[in-house]
């Protein structure tokens, strides 16, 4: 069992650099791997036609010595990859809990509104590369209007202090929720939202969203055929009454009249409801900034039958999670 729970920056910051050597030495050796059964597809006719010589002569076929390279080279490919994952597996446990190198002092605002602070002991380059990769985006990665670089996090549209301390927890505890979704834990808060929404009248509404990143009333009318009054309003009410019924847990932000965007938590409510409910219709291309990818087409069809657990993988590693961005 991996003991690293309520890791620092610092420690998961050399964990995730361990990471990074592992997978470019698995990558090289996978590019290794394809030189050399290119290389040894070319020779293989010369080499058939010596064995076919060699058992016509009575002999003993010569050994194709390429064989034990390959060997080889798949054998360390394999190795690295159980590196690779054993080190994910411990970064994410340390980010259960993770805790912020922020200074001890009150965050000021600027007259435009933003908050900058700086971390202690960075820049923690491959930790934010890592965290930024698992949600398929880049650096500096923004969650829900908080910027988060390598040496700083900076909190915009903000008038006073205790706002900036408010999103720095909520980033923090994003944080920890992206970690659990990562490890297949349940979170309560996420859980909550998830089974409420199976529950709900609006199911439907929510499914067909698909977990774009930005969605608006019209573009669900023109994707679902809307065109009656009544219709319209049964989409309008979807996110009036989500809201009020789920509070501080609402999975969207609001931009701007009838133009929502999915937050980060919701974008790990939508990862668990997929992974617990398989919804018809989510695919990789429309899944929120990485939570989604579904394993294959066939697992779609289960839900006729019983509620599947589909596995999402990441696109970095092809096992944990997330899609790209949606649009």
């Amino acid at each position: 069992m991996v003991d690293d729970a309520n890791l620092k920056l610092t420690e998961i910051e050399e964990k995730c650099k361990n990471l990074e050597s592992f997978r470019k030495q698995r990558e090289q050796q996978r590019a290794n791997l394809k030189k050399l059964e290119l290389e040894a597809k070319e020779k293989d006719k010369e080499a058939q036609m010596l064995r076919e010589i060699a058992i016509m002569r009575g002999e003993e076929p010569p050994a194709e010595p390429r064989l034990k390279e390959l060997e080889k080279v798949r054998e360390d490919i394999e190795a690295f990859e159980n590196e690779v994952k054993k080190s994910e597996k411990e970064v994410y446990e340390g980010m259960k809990d993770i805790t912020l190198p922020i200074p001890q002092e009150i965050p000021k605002v600027d007259s435009g509104g933003n908050s900058t602070i700086v971390f202690e002991g960075g820049p923690y380059n491959y930790a934010v590369k890592f965290i930024a990769t698992t949600m398929s985006s880049d650096v500096p990665l923004e969650l829900d209007k908080t910027q988060l670089h390598p040496d700083k996090i900076v909190v915009t549209n903000v008038k006073e202090s205790p706002q900036v301390i408010e999103r720095l927890r909520i980033l923090r505890n994003n944080l920890g929720r992206l970690a659990r979704i990562a490890l297949k834990l349940e979170d309560s808060d996420v859980e909550d939202v998830v089974e409420y929404l199976d529950k709900s009248e609006y199911r439907d509404l929510w499914e067909a969203i698909k977990g774009r990143k930005r969605i608006s009333y019209e573009e669900i009318y023109s994707d679902l055929n809307i065109s009656e009054a009544k219709d319209k309003k049964r989409v309008r009410n979807f996110f009036t009454n989500l809201e009020q019924q789920l509070n501080d847990k609402f999975p969207f932000i609001r931009i701007d009249s009838g133009v929502y965007e999915l937050s980060f938590f919701g974008s790990l409510v939508w990862k668990r409801y997929c992974d617990k409910y398989a919804p018809r219709g989510a695919s990789v291309k429309e899944a929120p900034d990485t939570l989604i990818k579904r394993e294959n087409k066939k697992e779609e069809t289960k839900k006729t039958s019983m509620p599947s657990l589909n596995k999402y993988l990441s696109k970095e590693d092809k096992e944990l999670i997330y899609g790209k961005e949606g649009n």
